[in-house]
């Protein structure tokens, strides 16, 4: 997975360095918020999954939203 987190840090890099903004929805996880360019704004939030297909099974979990923009 931190292979994963690396490539995708380098893409939206990449988006940022071509003058493109960017907005990304992702879960949180210690090992992308210590990587990103502390210029972009992180804007930590819980959701509810709706995956499993009983209720009792839904929960909330963090997401962060990660721009190069201003969130909220």
């Amino acid at each position: 997975q931190r292979e994963d987190i690396k490539r995708l840090i380098a893409s939206i890099s990449k988006i940022e360095a071509k003058g493109a903004t960017f907005i990304l929805s992702y879960a949180d996880s210690k090992d992308l918020t210590m990587n990103l360019d502390p210029s972009w704004n992180i804007l930590k939030i819980f959701v509810r999954r709706h995956i499993a297909g009983f209720a009792a099974h839904r929960e909330t979990v963090g997401e962060v939203l990660i721009s190069n923009n201003k969130l909220i």
